[in-house]
């Protein structure tokens, strides 16, 4: 139900409508067909704004957020309508990743001391790859709209093939695996695809940069340690 699919994620907006299609209306949605390709920019830099399909919430369970919302839209308010660019460094941990009993966290790392800092539970299953993709999602819900660029930089491989590679296809062949098995993640992957679509649709470029793990980068090191907290 709506409840199950919103809880655990402070802040989320949900309305009942009488048909699908009013409820595409109400989000401004478009047939999936309408989507536009990806562009990208380098070989490590992928433009993700336009590879999206609307699609449906988290149905996982989460912790309240480490910092006070409302204190943080209102320190970058006046900036929210700004071009200038904006990067920012995610991450996921997950101690005993595989095993059973193993716990995961995720760390968003706009700078030192910065109050946009995240460092939260995974909700879900405790894995690395749902850390990651967790990280992202966070980043997407928390970074009010605006119509300069955003970079997110990770160090995660698997995201950056999940919407470089994988995600048209999974849209095509309907979210299934070269095996034939569903997709793991699938809800989240679409839901951060909906945040996305949701950026496009007023301008604003997301690009998602891979960068290498533990190689002495400092947003990466402080989105990790963020992570290993969560």
């Amino acid at each position: 139900n709506c409840e199950a699919q919103v809880k655990g994620f402070p802040g989320a907006k949900y309305q009942k409508f009488p048909t699908e299609q009013a409820a595409k209306d109400f989000l401004g949605m478009t047939d999936p067909s309408g989507s536009s390709s990806i562009q990208t920019g380098t070989a490590q830099t992928i433009d993700i704004s336009n590879r999206t399909n609307p699609i449906e919430s988290i149905p996982s369970k989460g912790k309240k957020r480490s910092h006070n919302d409302m204190e943080v839209y209102n320190s970058i308010s006046e900036t929210s309508e700004s071009t200038e660019p904006l990067v920012v460094y995610s991450d996921g941990a997950c101690k005993g990743n595989g095993k059973v009993g193993s716990i995961a966290g995720i760390g968003v790392w706009w700078g030192n001391n910065d109050p946009r800092n995240l460092a939260e539970r995974c909700p879900g299953d405790q894995t690395n790859n749902r850390a990651e993709l967790i990280a992202i999602c966070r980043v997407l819900e928390t970074t009010p709209y605006r119509k300069g660029p955003l970079t997110i930089k990770t160090d995660s491989k698997y995201c950056i093939q999940c919407f470089n590679d994988w995600l048209p296809r999974w849209q095509q062949n309907g979210w299934r695996r070269a095996d034939g098995k569903p997709v793991l993640n699938a809800p989240l992957i679409r839901y951060i695809a909906a945040l996305l679509d949701a950026r496009f649709r007023i301008g604003q470029k997301v690009f998602l940069e891979y960068i290498k793990g533990h190689a002495g980068f400092e947003g990466n090191e402080g989105a990790d340690g963020l992570a290993n907290v969560g």
